[in-house]
């Protein structure tokens, strides 16, 4: 027959198994729960997470937006005596400056994407800047199809933006035309975020 003594003593060792046993299980449960979050975590497609890693959605993470992707990424300056201006244009496009006065007193720089066409029936040129004695009302007044008139603020200067359709080469176009030294100034082209990136950026000489 067991002591009490020794009862006390095998009760306190089963004891200590069975506590030591639970505390095991409880660390299993504990190890293999983190691992399953960890899991979880790893399961979700790449292609949920969003390109700015910050965990939240935006339109802006949109590269598709042609907003985002018709200005060019570099940029040269065209640095003009006789306009008496200085305006960027996308680096690598042909500039053709004509600094004589024309019939109706207009000077004028076109930028072209390729090399100039020798025709006025060709691709018309991406952009352009003028200075022409004629009244701004006055050369409204000739475009084809405005879809835009309005007025607008930009590099400390009110200009007239203007949105047509050029029934000539059957293209939209953007201009703005702005009054200076007694000229009109004009700042156009086909696409009309590089027209409104040059005509944000430009100099008086």
């Amino acid at each position: 027959m067991l002591t009490p003594q020794t009862q006390r003593r095998n009760m306190l060792s089963i004891h200590n198994r069975t506590t030591n046993q639970a505390l095991i299980a409880l660390a299993l449960v504990v190890i293999f729960a983190g691992a399953g979050c960890d899991l979880r975590r790893s399961a979700v497609p790449v292609g949920d997470v969003p390109a700015n890693g910050s965990g939240d959605t935006t339109e802006d993470d949109d590269t598709t937006n042609a907003d985002a992707t018709t200005i060019p990424a570099v940029w040269a300056t065209h640095d003009s005596p006789a306009l008496g201006l200085r305006v960027p244009y996308p680096e690598g496009w042909y500039v053709e400056e004509r600094s004589t006065p024309n019939a109706f007193g207009e000077i004028s720089s076109s930028f072209h994407s390729t090399p100039a066409p020798s025709t006025a029936t060709e691709y018309p040129a991406e952009a352009w800047i003028a200075r022409t004695p004629v009244a701004i009302d006055d050369i409204i007044a000739k475009l084809d199809a405005i879809t835009i008139d309005e007025n607008v603020d930009i590099a400390s200067t009110t200009m007239r933006h203007i949105m047509y359709n050029d029934d000539f080469y059957s293209l939209p176009m953007s201009l703005y035309l702005w009054q200076h030294d007694g000229y009109t100034m004009e700042v156009g082209g086909i696409d009309a975020n590089v027209v409104l990136h040059m005509v944000s950026s430009f100099m008086y000489r």
